[in-house]
């Protein structure tokens, strides 16, 4: 009973065991670099001996299966000795002669602790053959003691007959198979003699049967643990090769991974080398495409020829991963068909898109040469503006603004990547993707757009409209005057309360020569309530234009400066969902609010921006809001 419940335990089955990126390059060429491999930094392998090949070689010819049965004859080991122990408490209910007794608990000792030894041999990965044979021969014979006790023809001792060899059977050690099997066969066989010969049973669950009866039972029992020994070596045979099988194939898979891995990179090696992609070369509509201008997570952007008329154009795709999110999609189709509808000299304009019906959609656009403001104001010493050039940036990108207006679209995501500077001089507003169609319904709540340059009511997932645009314009102009955003913190959490909540410091106050009235022309630009603000782009760029041409006569240029809020530590920033805010910010005077770290935009939620992480050392609890998908703008504008 007791080996037979361990070896039932030791043959248990071991079965059981994207946001577009392309604001920047949609009419422009970006250059693609390739990462850098950082130097390795894996600390020197001592040299290798003869003893590590030899640990290299044991270890390479076990199987999983065989790390599987180790592992499980360790827990054989510990059910053993329980057992052993339980067996030879049974003997004070099953009593029997004195001297079967003495060797029954022999046997049960003996079997506990070849068990052990098993298990530590198991544990410590020191098994040979050798001691595994010397351990399951004592283990058999505690089992042939077990059917001495409880009688030649008992259930107990059959049963710990016919799983110790099914057990052992499925093992790999040929010699241990054999050994056991013999030992129980010839066991039960020479004590079938002595009963025939005429000697009394000394088990406490005799037969009791004739001698005809002795010798057909002793002859199925045979039958039985022959009909076990090889039905344990088939699944032994089938499980190895099984688990070879998969090996191999998993060998085959990695190895064809690792060549097309290596094909892909050197493709993609190539392509960079000749600036090419996936689509260079190959025919869209009207054009030939060329070398790949730029890429982001949701599209590309390639040089083309109009094969009519050889004239240059840039043509926008989506990339292969972004056809199957029917957002993105959706979102690249709602570009289509707003910049097709535009009129303006201050918008990309749109040489031909795809038809709806098409499985690859595109843009082809006119070809520009030229910077982005982010990068027109990174070349440039100091990182800023003059306010003439900032006045005829304004001029003219207000004239696109209002043409989109005009045409019952709110453009949602302004930012200094989505200003482009032509050589000739003109400035056009690129990337409507995000853009909205008055009038047309939206999910409620909804966030699009970059925090830094976002409005509050944008923000909020209010209801916007042109002078959210406005908004935009005023935090670029602001940049572009300052070399530094109006709105800025570490995280997301940190951007959404400055906007919702802080009133920047004026333009002056960060760079000098900016008089007064262009500080009140920026700063009614970012007023936080809507109705606040310049009506139109336009206006917004007369009362600039006014403010740049009256500073010539201004003798005081810091005279009647805007007055300004205080701004509000960083330390003690608490952001809760903007109806709660202004009670939780009085809660929060006399407790250390700390804001965890925001993930990207593409996780926040379906509830607004300003519904952020909050962890309050004292009471508030954590919040986190539920997924959402939201633009990424290059890292946040990459954090400069």
């Amino acid at each position: 009973m007791t080996v037979a419940g361990a070896a039932w335990i030791g043959t248990m089955p071991a079965m059981s065991d994207s946001a577009d990126a392309l604001a920047d390059s949609a009419t422009h060429g970006t250059t693609v670099v390739d990462a850098g491999i950082p130097a390795s930094s894996t600390e020197p392998i001592a040299p290798w001996t003869e003893a590590n090949f030899r640990d290299l070689a044991s270890e390479s010819r076990q199987t999983p299966m065989d790390l599987r049965l180790r592992m499980r004859l360790w827990w054989l080991s510990s059910m053993t000795v329980v057992l052993s122990a339980a067996a030879m408490a049974s003997t004070l209910v099953m009593g029997g002669s004195v001297l079967v007794q003495r060797v029954f608990f022999a046997g049960m000792t003996a079997t506990a602790v070849a068990g052990v030894w098993m298990g530590w041999m198991a544990r410590t990965k020191r098994m040979t053959v050798k001691k595994t044979t010397v351990a399951w021969f004592i283990v058999s014979l505690g089992g042939c003691c077990t059917i001495l006790y409880y009688g030649l023809f008992s259930s107990p001792g059959l049963m710990v007959a016919v799983f110790i060899v099914f057990f052992v059977g499925t093992r790999d050690e040929r010699r241990v198979v054999v050994m056991v099997y013999a030992l129980f066969a010839v066991f039960h066989v020479a004590l079938v003699g002595v009963l025939a010969g005429g000697a009394p049973e000394l088990g406490t669950l005799p037969f009791g049967g004739e001698l005809g009866k002795l010798v057909v039972t002793e002859v199925l029992i045979q039958l039985l643990l022959l009909a076990t020994l090889i039905a344990a070596c088939a699944i032994r045979r089938s499980m190895v090769g099984t688990v070879r099988d998969l090996e191999e194939r998993a060998r085959a898979l990695g190895h064809h991974e690792l060549m097309l891995d290596d094909a892909k990179r050197a493709f993609e090696a190539s392509l960079r080398a000749a600036g090419g992609g996936r689509f260079s070369h190959q025919v869209l509509g009207s054009y030939r495409l060329g070398r790949l201008l730029g890429e982001g997570a949701m599209g590309e952007v390639y040089d083309a020829i109009d094969t009519r008329t050889g004239a240059p154009a840039a043509v926008k795709l989506l990339r292969r991963g972004a056809m199957e999110n029917r957002r993105i999609v959706r979102r690249f189709l709602t570009e289509v068909r707003i910049v097709t509808s535009l009129r303006s000299d201050h918008v990309a304009r749109v040489l031909e898109t795809a038809d709806p019906s098409a499985s690859l959609p595109y843009i082809a656009m006119e070809r520009l040469y030229g910077l982005d403001l982010r990068r027109y104001l990174r070349a440039r010493r100091g990182g800023r503006m003059s306010l003439a050039e900032a006045d005829d940036l304004l001029r003219q990108v207000a004239q696109g603004i209002d043409a989109a207006h005009r045409a019952g679209v709110v453009h949602r995501d302004l930012k200094p990547s989505n200003l482009f500077r032509a050589d000739a001089g003109t400035w056009k507003v690129l990337d409507f993707g995000v853009s909205k169609v008055i009038g047309e319904h939206t999910a409620e709540h909804s966030v699009v757009g970059t925090p830094y340059f976002m409005s509050p009511e944008q923000l909020r997932g209010g209801t916007v409209d042109g002078r959210t645009d406005i908004f935009a314009l005023g935090g670029i102009l602001y940049y572009a005057l300052t070399g530094k955003r109006a709105f800025g913190g570490d995280n997301l959490a940190a951007v959404a309360l400055q906007v919702a909540h802080h009133v920047p410091p004026p333009p002056s106050a960060l760079a000098s020569g900016i008089p007064t009235a262009v500080d009140e022309a920026v700063m009614t630009a970012l007023a936080k309530d809507p109705r606040k603000r310049f009506a139109t782009a336009a206006a917004f760029a007369e009362a600039f234009h006014a403010a740049v041409e009256g500073a010539a006569t201004d003798p005081d240029p810091d005279r009647d400066r805007v007055a300004t809020e205080p701004a509000i530590p960083r330390e003690r920033l608490v952001v809760l969902d903007a109806p709660a805010a202004p009670a939780a910010a009085a809660a929060a005077g006399n407790a250390e609010g700390e804001l965890g770290s925001m993930a990207d935009q593409e996780a926040l939620g379906a509830a607004p921006l300003c519904t952020m992480v909050l962890r309050e050392q004292s009471r508030l609890p954590r919040v986190t809001p539920p997924p959402q998908e939201l633009q990424r703008d290059d890292q946040l504008e990459a954090s400069g």
